[in-house]
Parts: structure tokens; C-alpha cells; sequence
């Protein structure tokens, strides 16, 4: 498919991150327009990847660049800006001098006078500023509107949106975390005020609320009303799974679009149970596809854009883009927001320290530098990846470094200074389990010795024990065992916890200048939990849980605020150095502990053996493919996989079906979310999966803290009755806002 006029422009995009890399890229593909396209990319890691795409790449920043850059009057250049969104501003001004028409990522600025300063010095000088409203393009919004526009559901009494999941942009950068950028409002936001802009005009802010803690919010609640006093509630999360939708609601019914379809909008008469689809039948005139996507949508806005650009030059002054006065609407509604924080953040006084952690963005690891960074320590959270750090770049007092820790030179430059370490970092693959788990904690134990930290704890695993214990012995497993024969559980991942954890107390015993302390959990569950807290219900809810033995395996337990209280004894009490800790709140069933969390689900459970399971003999044998795919839909899922040891067989078969998760994800909900799907709950055939007998075995172990009782004075202060109040209390209510 061609623009028109299309030889007559060159094209210069100017940041070459991931939308770049994801959208624009195979949307100048489609418009076979590759061979007019230049990138401009400062970094050489983008720098490299963009080299091996049939586009003109030149390594250097956009300042310098736009003033060495003489504008072609016989062949137009058209600008399309996808910097840093602090940058914005300046590219475009930068743009305007040259004459260049330009069309700049959300959110075109962070304020209001900016947006309204763009839009005059682009009046003045005859050049198209647009913000690139990606969502507007979608054939889901356009049937939305058809919906509302004719009154459908009747007079709008109510709007809603949601959007929520674990982020993991497809970027491995730290820009999405950079405070100057703004957080989800000003990135899932920013789309969402304008698609409500663009179905009921100026929108008006009434409350705000934010989990901002100097840096980028993860999780936001804003409330507003239309220009008709219609309520709106804006709710946007990072971290936690929210419903994904924008929906009105009527006063004789309600209608929806779905984040992941981008081809139509749903609608229910409240008279009816039925649900009812529209599909907008409009073609996106540029991609020709026979399906709607999201890079479809960007196809479509470069070619409206580009169509604009060449009215414009024949004396058109048609408006078919959001300008820059369009923009300054949603723009004062984020700036609006992020005037209401408390920019004096409110810490716990008293004498701060400065901390080493590692697998901070883990549940436990989250956890902690949550109730760290609260009371003002200075935190080092080192990634390998920027990926999955949302629900820690809140905070000012946080800062993330990349680090390998098989690096050791980096890992010696790291603990320079620091106070204190908690080393929570693990890897649960085969191949590299050995040198992470063994290595990389070596290299880290080493260098807090040489640069004289303080103290350092290490989070291993009851794991490294096994399951020794029989009905007929009925042992209680306590840190004794450290000197007897035991096969470490969870394959690679307990054996070389166990071999890291003799070589760490050895350690101890030949350097008494760094006080070293080991703590081995047992199962923790608690708010904001992954595998024994939210996993079993989401198997439950895909028809894919079934109990071991009736559930009547002993399940060790400990909430995560006792573990966290553990680890801090563990740091500070002298008596620690060189000994290791079991944690654990206490035991009981696997039916008894996952019964209060499975909330609705826990009823009729199937139950099977344990031989049962591994064969399949209750029904058809799943394999590891068809479980891979089945859950692929599911970020939360993922995660749990990813971190888990005993689910490593499976993470490997996710990501050899699919390199891309995100995008197979959004293929699998587009394909599923069909009429027939939405109508009735899907009923998928009873087909648990065989590694629940790694998770939720029908062993009898039993695991004692009574080595932490006596030595730290640490006893559970959350009972297990209490814990499971607060962690149902967070499933049930699907709490993701702290703004304390």
C-alpha cells in the first residue's frame, strides 16, 4: 500500500526504542516506505539492534543532529518524535524552527503551557504538530462511539476504565522508570483521558491518588465528571491485574471495549443476558488487513498523517490529527494530578542506612524495600533487566543500577559503601543455576568482606533439606539436618542453594568482620503473592487444580511480614553470624491453607494421586505445550513461571512457542475474545497440570523454627487466622493502591 505522494516525503524518527522497533518499523514495512526512513538513536545497545532492520540509522542526539540538519524543499521530511517524554518539548520546538511537521509520541508534553506554546509557534510558522493518539485509530473506539452516539444503552449515567497487569514493556530500559517521564498516568493514561475526550469533550479532575514516592507511580486512582456531571473513575496499575477495559454505562445498559481487542466494542441491554457485539466496518484504509491490530492502527496513523501533511501543501487546512490544542486538554488533566502529590515524601524519622539488595523486584524482594525505603534508607536495587521493576520505581530513595553479578569487579564497585546487603537474587534454570546461585553469591559475599559492609542476609530455601521426613518417623526437620545426607528438593535450583549455603557458613567461620546470616523459608503467602497466594486460584478458575491426596500433604507456611521481621533480626543480632534460619509460621494441610484462598473456587475440587497426575490417567495426558499455551494469556501466570524452580520445564516450552510473550498474548485474547466466549463462562475440560505435585506435594515434612525462636526472639506476629484474613481481604477487594 502506497501513500499519496509518497516519494515526495523522507522520513526522520527520532529515538529508535522499542514503539519504534515493535510499531513504526513494520508499519513503514507494510507502506513499503522503509527505504525513506532515518532514525536517529544517541545509544549504541538501539544503535546495534536497529542495524539489523532495512532502515538508515544514525547514531547521535537529537539536538545535535536537528542543528546540522538543512531541511530538502524538493522533497519534504516529516518528523515523527518518540524520545524520552521529557525531551518532547525541546524536539519539537527544535522541529518547528527547521519547518519540519512533526508527529510526537504521547503525551506530546507534560503541561499545559508547553501543549499551548507548541501550538502557536506551530501556527506561526505553517508546520502540523500531532500527537500520535495511537487508540483513536482503533476500530474498537470507533464502534464504541457508534454505540454511544446513538443511544444504544440509553443516557451515560457512568464511566469506568480499568488497566492493569504486571508491566513488562518490551524495552529493556530504564526510562519507563524515570520520574521526569511521569508514571501510568502519564503513559496508559494519557490514551485513555483522550479516547474519553474524544467520545465527551473536556473532562473535568476531581480526586487523585497515587502510590508516587518521588520517582514513577505504578498504580493510580483518578476521579472525574464529563461536561454533563457524568462520573468517571480512572484506575491504573502496573503491578496489579485489573479488568483491561473502558466501559459506559447506560441507563438501559452498558458497553464496553477490551484493551486486547482492537476490532469491536461489546454491548448488554439490561434486559437481556445475552452480551452483543458491534464491529466497526470501516477498513483501515492504508493497511488492508484483514485484521485489526494494534501495529494496523499505527499504519493508519502514519498514513493519515502523511495525508494531511500533503493537503496541507495544496492549501488544505483540514484538521484530521489531535493538535497541540487537542493535546493541552488531556495534558492539564495529567499535570493537574501530579500538582496534588505531597512532594515533601513522608519518611519514618530515624537513622538511615544504606542497602545492598538483590532480587528486589521478587515478591519478598518488593516486600522488603517496600518497608525499607518507608522508613528513608538509601537502596541499591541492581536488576539484570528493566523489565519487571514497576513495583519498585516509585521510590525516590531507590535507585537501580544493571548489574551481573558473575561480574566481579562490577559486584566489588557495587558494595562499595553500603551498610548492609540482603541477597535475594536467584536463577532457577539449569544452565545457569550453578553459576548465579554458587558464584554470583560468592563474588557478592567476597566483596562486602573486601569493602567492609556491615552484615549481609541470604535468602535460601527449606529446599536445600528435601523432603526427608515419613509418617513412620514423623521427624520434624530443623537446621540439624544441615549435617546429615538429605537430597536437596526442586532439582538444580535446592542443590545448588545447598551448595551455596555450606560455602557461605564456612565462610563465616574465617571472617568474623562481616556478619553473615542465612534464613531458609518455607512457603511464603501473604498480599501482593505470587505462587502460594494468587496461582492456585487462577488454576482453579482455568479448571486446571486439583488437590494431591485430597490435600492432605503438610503445607510449611510463613506470612511475609514475619519473614521480613526474621531477616532484619537476622541482620542486626550478633548471635546470628554464621548460622542459618528455617522461618516458618507453622503447618498444616495444603487443603486447609489453599482452601481460604481459593476463595469462590474451593468448592467440588476433583482429587487425584500422585501417580495419577503424573500419568493422566483421570483423562487425557496434557502436555507441556498445550499447558504453555493455555496460559499464556495470563502475565501473572508467567511471572510465577519464570521465578519458580519447579516450573522451569514449562518456562522453557512458553518461550520456545513464543520469543514475544506479550505480543502472542495479545494474538491469544484477540482470537478468544470472541461472541461465543463472552456470551457463557468457558468450560475448559479438567486437565491439571502434573508439576502441581512439585508445588503442592502430599509430602508429611514438617520444618521447626524454634533455632530463630531462641536465638533472634522472632515468633510469627501474624497468626496464620490473621494472615489469611488480610490476604483474602486483598483477593477478594483486588486491592493494588497504597497510598499510605
Amino acid at each position: 500500500m502506497k501513500i499519496k505522494n509518497s516519494n515526495n516525503f523522507n522520513w526522520i524518527i527520532l529515538g529508535g526504542g522499542a514503539v519504534v522497533q515493535e510499531f513504526y518499523i513494520p508499519a513503514f514495512k507494510i507502506l513499503n516506505l522503509l527505504e525513506k526512513v532515518s532514525i536517529v538513536e544517541p545509544s549504541q545497545k538501539e544503535h546495534e539492534k536497529l542495524l539489523n532492520t532495512d532502515v538508515k540509522v544514525v547514531q547521535e542526539d537529537f539536538e545535535s543532529f536537528l542543528n546540522n540538519y538543512t531541511p530538502n524543499k524538493d522533497r519534504p521530511t516529516l518528523v515523527i518524535i518518540a524520545l524520552p517524554n521529557f525531551l518532547h518539548f525541546k524536539a519539537m520546538q527544535m522541529c518547528i524552527e527547521k519547518g519540519l511537521d512533526v508527529l510526537c509520541e504521547k503525551p506530546l508534553t507534560l503541561d499545559k503551557e508547553s501543549s499551548l506554546k507548541l501550538y502557536q509557534q506551530a501556527k506561526d510558522k505553517n508546520v502540523i504538530v500531532a500527537a500520535a493518539m495511537v487508540r483513536r485509530k482503533l476500530a474498537s473506539l470507533k464502534a464504541l462511539q457508534f454505540i454511544v452516539e446513538n443511544n444504544i444503552i440509553g443516557s451515560v449515567k457512568e464511566i469506568k476504565v480499568t488497566d492493569g497487569g504486571n508491566f513488562a514493556w518490551v524495552a529493556d530500559s530504564y526510562d519507563f522508570y524515570n520520574g521526569k517521564n511521569g508514571g501510568v498516568l502519564a503513559d496508559m493514561g494519557i490514551h485513555y483521558l483522550d479516547m474519553l475526550y474524544s467520545l465527551f469533550g473536556d473532562l473535568e479532575p476531581i480526586e487523585y491518588q497515587e502510590d508516587w514516592k518521588g520517582r514513577a507511580e505504578a498504580n493510580c486512582i483518578y476521579s472525574l465528571k464529563t461536561k454533563k456531571n457524568i462520573p468517571v473513575t480512572l484506575k491504573l496499575s502496573r503491578t496489579h491485574k485489573l479488568e483491561n477495559r473502558l466501559e459506559i454505562i447506560g441507563e438501559n445498559g452498558k458497553a464496553w471495549i477490551e484493551k486486547a481487542d482492537f476490532e469491536k466494542a461489546f454491548f448488554q441491554n439490561k434486559k437481556e443476558v445475552s452480551v452483543r457485539t458491534l464491529r466497526n466496518e470501516e477498513p483501515f484504509l492504508a493497511s488492508n488487513l484483514l485484521t485489526h491490530t494494534f501495529e494496523a492502527a499505527f499504519v493508519e496513523q502514519i498514513y493519515d498523517f502523511a495525508q494531511t501533511v500533503a493537503a496541507k501543501k495544496e492549501g488544505s487546512k483540514e484538521i484530521n490529527y489531535v493538535d497541540a490544542n487537542q493535546a493541552s486538554k488531556t495534558v492539564a488533566l495529567v499535570e493537574w494530578a501530579y500538582k496534588k502529590r505531597n512532594n515533601s515524601t513522608s519518611f519514618i524519622k530515624k537513622e538511615t542506612s544504606k542497602y545492598l539488595i538483590t532480587g528486589g523486584t521478587g515478591f519478598i524482594g518488593t516486600a522488603l524495600i517496600n518497608h525499607l525505603a518507608k522508613e528513608g534508607h538509601q537502596i541499591t536495587a541492581p536488576v539484570r533487566k528493566y523489565r519487571n521493576c514497576a513495583s519498585i520505581s516509585r521510590w525516590e530513595n531507590v535507585e537501580m543500577p544493571r548489574l551481573n553479578l558473575l561480574d566481579y569487579e562490577a559486584v566489588k564497585e557495587a558494595t562499595k559503601g553500603k551498610d548492609y546487603i540482603f541477597h535475594l537474587a536467584v536463577a532457577t534454570d539449569g544452565n545457569n543455576a550453578y553459576e548465579v546461585n554458587v558464584n554470583g553469591t560468592k563474588n557478592l559475599i567476597k566483596a562486602a568482606t573486601e569493602n567492609g559492609v556491615k552484615g549481609i542476609v541470604i535468602t535460601s530455601t527449606m529446599n536445600v533439606y528435601g523432603f526427608p521426613a515419613s509418617p513412620a518417623t514423623n521427624d520434624i526437620i530443623d537446621e540439624t539436618w544441615n549435617d546429615k545426607k538429605v537430597v536437596p528438593a526442586g532439582q538444580n535450583y535446592g542443590a545448588t542453594k545447598a551448595v551455596m549455603q555450606k560455602w557461605a557458613l564456612n565462610w563465616a567461620k574465617k571472617h568474623p568482620e562481616l556478619h553473615l546470616s542465612i534464613v531458609n523459608p518455607t512457603c511464603v503467602y501473604g498480599v501482593d503473592g505470587k505462587t502460594y497466594t494468587t496461582l492456585p486460584y487462577i488454576l482453579r478458575d482455568a479448571n486446571r487444580f486439583a488437590w494431591i491426596n485430597n490435600g492432605q500433604g503438610i503445607a510449611n507456611y510463613v506470612y511475609i511480614d514475619n519473614l521480613l521481621e526474621a531477616m532484619l533480626l537476622a541482620l542486626h543480632t550478633p548471635k546470628a553470624h554464621g548460622e542459618n534460619y528455617i522461618i516458618n509460621d507453622g503447618y498444616t494441610t495444603w487443603k486447609e491453607f489453599l482452601t481460604p484462598i481459593l476463595l469462590d473456587k474451593a468448592q467440588n475440587i476433583p482429587s487425584l494421586t500422585k501417580n495419577e497426575l503424573e500419568k493422566g490417567s483421570f483423562n487425557k495426558s496434557e502436555s507441556l505445550i498445550v499447558t504453555a499455551k493455555s496460559l499464556l494469556g495470563s502475565y501473572e501466570v508467567m511471572e510465577i513461571i519464570n521465578r519458580n524452580p519447579s516450573l522451569k520445564s514449562l518456562k522453557k516450552v512458553a518461550l520456545t512457542l513464543t520469543p514475544n510473550v506479550k505480543q502472542k498474548v495479545y494474538e491469544h485474547r484477540e482470537n478468544t475474545a470472541n461472541f461465543e466466549t463472552i456470551m457463557k463462562p468457558s468450560e475448559a475440560p479438567f486437565n491439571p497440570p502434573n508439576w502441581l505435585n512439585n508445588l503442592f506435594a502430599d509430602t508429611v515434612t514438617k520444618f521447626s523454627s524454634k533455632k530463630a525462636e531462641e536465638q533472634l526472639n522472632w515468633t510469627p506476629k501474624v497468626d496464620f487466622q490473621k494472615g489469611m484474613e488480610l490476604t483474602t481481604k486483598w483477593l477478594k477487594e483486588k486491592v493494588f493502591l497504597d497510598v499510605e
